[in-house]
């Protein structure tokens, strides 16, 4: 029987970690991810290639001359143990709470996490998925891939979102939501 060594923790060469973030035990960082300051990882977190997590929030206020301007973040983005994150995945820090990816959350390739968003224990978001600022997703949901979440949505626990699915509005526990509902 051939035994394999137990992969040992990485931060790939290309990644590039602010001073100011903070790794747990254990956290594995792709090739060319940045890890921006502000930004928590808690232990067993696994991030893969060309991440960026900490980013600016996208998110803008008028000024009373009628000018555009980004609201900048004091905030941090938090993930918590046990949370595995696949390529090209993009997490904005908050604008008037922390950014949360809770424990054993599984976030799939090329998603897009906006600023103030919640993760609740446990969920799975799928590949192309898109989570609009301030929304908040309960424990053990299913989002299936190319999933959008508009801004301020709240989902409860155990929801499970169809295939490229637009969720507009709120929706309690345990609903099968499916297409634009």
């Amino acid at each position: 029987m051939i035994e394999f060594e137990k992969m040992t923790p990485l931060i790939h060469q290309t990644a590039i970690i602010s001073p100011e973030a903070q790794l747990g035990r254990n956290v594995s960082v792709g090739p060319f991810s940045v890890i921006e300051g502000g930004v928590i990882i808690g232990d067993n977190v696994s991030i893969a290639a060309h991440c960026h997590i900490g980013i600016e929030p996208f998110d803008f206020r008028i000024k009373g001359d009628g000018i555009k301007v980004r609201k900048k973040s004091k905030l941090r983005v938090v993930i918590q143990d046990d949370v595995e994150i696949g390529s090209n995945v993009f997490i904005q820090k908050g604008t008037s709470q922390d950014t949360l990816i809770s424990r054993f959350v599984t976030i799939n390739n090329s998603v897009n996490i906006g600023h103030d968003v919640e993760i609740g224990e446990g969920t799975s978001i799928g590949f192309n998925c898109s989570v609009s600022g301030y929304s908040k997703i309960g424990i053990f949901n299913d989002l299936s891939p190319g999933v959008v979440v508009s801004n301020r949505v709240t989902l409860g626990k155990y929801c499970q979102v169809g295939i490229g699915s637009l969720v507009l509005h709120n929706f309690p526990d345990n609903q099968q939501i499916l297409g634009q509902p």
